[in-house]
């Protein structure tokens, strides 16, 4: 609920009416008075479209009321990926909304590991999966580590990608192409509970494919 109550502070700061930032992000006037309304939760995607309109606010601030509510000037295009000598960081999915086209940008971190057998991938960060329909490829709950794609002239299709899209959050799908046309990418779960869907390229944010993981049973 808190992240709620910290976009009405934005609103306040910023002297605009909640209303004009819903308009603002493309959803409607009264999504976030019936959301404060209902106690619900907010989507990755409404977060992500909110950091995206104002880039000083703190991904850090807005999602856990911590810290200040504007990043510092100097700070706004600083990338932090895997910071020397702490490790791989692992990414809370809701707060993965702060990816920027640059890489990381002020992200919550629960924390950062150290996996020796990772370090000939290089992986960027680690998330873990939720859901089932990579089964049994991937259990929800296992800690899937993850390498950052700027060039999709290098996809390795078929292979497992974390997909953070600007309309649907994050999503964890194979790749393949449409057969169609190179403007929309064919995503497939591994459970065939799951029907394929085609996915178009311009709605995605950011891109990784997934180097490895780490299971508990």
């Amino acid at each position: 609920m808190h992240i709620i109550e910290n976009i009405y502070k934005i609103a306040d700061y910023k002297g605009v009416t909640i209303s004009k930032i819903a308009e603002e992000i493309g959803v409607s006037n009264s999504y976030f008075t019936q959301l404060k309304k209902k106690n619900g939760n907010i989507g990755s995607n409404i977060i992500l479209s909110i950091l995206r309109k104002y880039p000083t606010v703190s991904s850090d601030w807005l999602l856990t009321g911590e810290g200040e509510m504007l990043r510092g000037e100097e700070d706004k295009t600083v990338a932090i990926p895997v910071q020397q000598g702490k490790g791989i960081p692992l990414i809370p999915a809701e707060a993965i909304a702060g990816f920027n086209m640059e890489g990381f940008d002020d992200l919550v971190v629960e924390e950062h590991y150290h996996v020796p057998d990772f370090n000939r991938v290089s992986p960027d960060f680690l998330i873990r999966a939720r859901g089932a329909s990579m089964y049994p490829k991937f259990n929800s709950g296992d800690v899937l580590a993850c390498k950052l794609i700027d060039d999709f002239a290098f996809i390795q299709w078929n292979k497992p990608h974390v997909i953070l899209s600007k309309s649907q959050g994050i999503m964890l799908k194979r790749i393949k192409p449409s057969g169609v046309d190179k403007e929309n990418w064919l995503l497939v779960s591994d459970n065939e509970k799951y029907d394929p869907f085609s996915f178009p390229v311009e709605d995605l944010h950011r891109l990784a494919i997934v180097v490895g993981v780490i299971r508990l049973e």
